[in-house]
């Protein structure tokens, strides 16, 4: 009776874990749903020991009611134990969902054979310990289950987290120190005090999030996906509006042309129109994003290090400008780190740019700017040289521009070069899927962009982004509602109602909920209360219907009359009920879905 203190404070412990872990939302897993488990059973088994003991100190030896008591808390321990080794399991078998439930199955079956033989067996009860067949029975059936389980995890190693069955290890070791331990004094009853340390152990190895962070990382995740949308419709709409706006300039330019002789207009109208056809080429070069699409970029496999690719150009090449000639490097924000893509020709190209530069400014500056346009998994790459040297001759730069005829057997030759000409720079950029554009002024200098899509290397996903992957899969299992009312008694009930299988979302203002399903949000029921402020029933149901928002809403009523409910519902209500409902209500209104 002396080491029941241990037992009350481990009881306590186990309350304490108990109300700790399970007053927060869980992921829907293996791992928590075993865990659940393993925290009832063990409370379970720190009861019915205590009751053991003082049943076993206030009745004689072997008394009927310590058999019943004793055998019970077996249970638990064989119990627990069979548990603890499908958690062990769930872990090796993570990739194998068919062997893992033919286990569990088995698993399940073994635990009520094993209560009834524990029943059938004989056992000893003395004051403070048991002997006999079923206590044997208990001691040999957790060995072997603890032996597989070693066995399982030694063979799935490379599988298993170590630190997820560090807990199994230090339940395995208990297990073996207690053992010893009631050999020589079998009134020490240590076994599910151990349990409980296990369980502590457990609580932070096991992927336990708060749900509620999770659902901010998450909301912040889908707002930065929806601002990068953003940025692409934006420079959609900004690159149409230009091109409009280039084309009047054109027809105009046209009109000029056919209402004068003057040669002066006609040049100048001849120099306005070459610079609408390079901005045009410019714009569907660099911001027309229509065209950037994984599916049009060459299928490369090659990974590399853009960023270090990009600052390794520059530090070698700052040191081999003229004196007096600044130059400066500008890598602007938002560059993914990898890219799929040749970056030996990608250097090659840039190194030959970069040394044209160096090799034709004596004085002023050269600057090297690098930055991007990223839509969904491509990176536009938009790299840029420009340098305040003397320039490139027009007949040079026409040449440049206008040969496209494949690499002659000079240029394949030269083409493992460090440095190659701008000709054959030109013919590399279309082979890798780039393009190019010069625009230079004798004794002005020159300006040389380079535009190559290429495909995002995505990144390894971390812990957190896996359970926040899972935490969305387990959002999307299951259907939306949307609640508006002011009421709050109302908002409780559909949500006590629905909590298990829905995800409710709640609102205050019928706007809200409005702006929300026209940005993308779908819900699968609605309920509004009819006499919302501003907005009210009937005129959301005409909004969803007439914007096709497409979800189905059932209105909140304070009175419930034959004529009004046939009006509620010939407005497009897919239901009408009262304002006071009860929970069979809502789960009779979300069972028609």
């Amino acid at each position: 009776m002396k080491y029941i203190y241990i037992i009350g404070f481990s009881l306590i412990y186990s309350i304490v874990l108990n109300i700790v872990y399970f007053k927060k939302n869980h992921l829907q897993t293996r791992e928590t749903k075993y865990y659940s488990i393993l925290l009832v059973v063990n409370l379970l088994g720190l009861i019915g020991e205590s009751l053991c003991s003082v049943v076993g100190f206030s009745f004689p030896e072997n008394a009927p009611i310590s058999h019943i008591f004793t055998k019970a808390f077996m249970s638990f321990l064989t119990a627990f134990t069979i548990i603890m080794t499908l958690y062990i399991y769930s872990l090796c078998l993570g990739d194998k969902e068919k062997v893992f439930n033919l286990i569990r199955k088995f698993s399940f079956g073994f635990l009520v054979a094993s209560v009834i033989i524990i029943f059938a067996l004989p056992i000893k009860t003395a004051r403070g310990f048991a002997t006999g067949a079923a206590c044997d029975y208990v001691y040999n059936v957790g060995t072997i289950l603890i032996t597989l389980s070693i066995i399982a995890t030694l063979i799935n190693f490379k599988k298993v987290d170590t630190k997820k069955v560090i807990p199994f290890y230090v339940f395995t070791l208990f297990n073996i120190l207690i053992v010893f331990i009631q050999r020589l004094n079998p009134e020490v009853t240590l076994t599910t005090s151990m349990e409980t340390l296990v369980l502590f152990i457990m609580y932070f190895t096991i992927e336990n999030p708060d749900l509620k962070m999770v659902a901010e990382v998450t909301r912040a995740r889908n707002l930065s996906e929806q601002t990068s949308n953003e940025k692409s419709n934006f420079l959609s709409v900004v690159t149409m509006d230009i091109k409009d706006k280039l084309d009047k300039v054109d027809k105009i330019s046209d009109n000029i042309a056919s209402m004068t002789k003057s040669k002066n207009i006609l040049f100048e109208v001849s120099e306005l129109r070459n610079i609408v056809n390079e901005s045009r080429n410019n714009i569907k070069q660099t911001i027309d994003i229509s065209s950037l699409d994984s599916k049009y970029i060459k299928d490369i496999k090659n990974k590399y290090n853009v960023r270090l690719l990009l600052d390794s150009l520059y530090l070698s090449n700052k040191d081999r400008a003229h004196k007096g000639v600044d130059f400066r490097y500008i890598l602007s924000d938002g560059m993914p780190e990898y890219l799929f893509g040749d970056s030996m020709k990608v250097k090659q190209i840039l190194n030959s740019v970069i040394d044209n530069a160096i090799k034709y400014t004596d004085k002023g500056f050269i600057e090297f700017r690098a930055s991007s346009i990223i839509k969904y998994d491509v990176c536009r790459l938009i790299l840029i040289v420009e340098d305040s040297g003397s320039g490139i001759d027009i007949l040079k730069h026409n040449e440049i521009m206008t040969n496209h005829d494949e690499m002659s057997n000079e240029d394949i030759d030269n083409i493992d070069n460090k440095i190659v000409n701008l000709s054959v720079v030109r013919k590399m950029l279309s082979l890798i899927g780039g393009t190019i554009s010069i625009n230079s002024e004798e004794g002005k200098g020159t300006k040389i962009q380079i535009i190559l899509d290429q495909k995002i290397v995505p990144s390894e996903k971390t812990k957190e982004d896996r359970v926040i992957d899972r935490y969305n899969e387990s959002l999307l299992s299951k259907k939306r509602i949307g609640v508006v009312s002011a009421n709050e008694k109302t908002v409780k009930t559909i949500k006590n109602a629905l909590k298990k299988n829905y995800v409710v979302d709640d609102y205050d203002v019928t706007k809200d909920l409005l702006d929300d399903l026209r940005s993308g949000s779908h819900y699968d029921l609605v309920f509004i209360d009819e006499n919302m402020d501003k907005i009210d029933a009937r005129s959301f149901i005409y909004k969803v219907k007439k914007e096709g928002l497409g979800c189905m809403v059932v209105v909140l009523c304070d009175e419930l009359t034959f004529e009004g409910k046939k009006e509620l519902l010939d407005a497009g209500f897919r239901g009408v009920v009262s304002k006071e409902l009860s929970k069979d209500d809502v789960k009779e209104c979300v069972n028609e879905l």
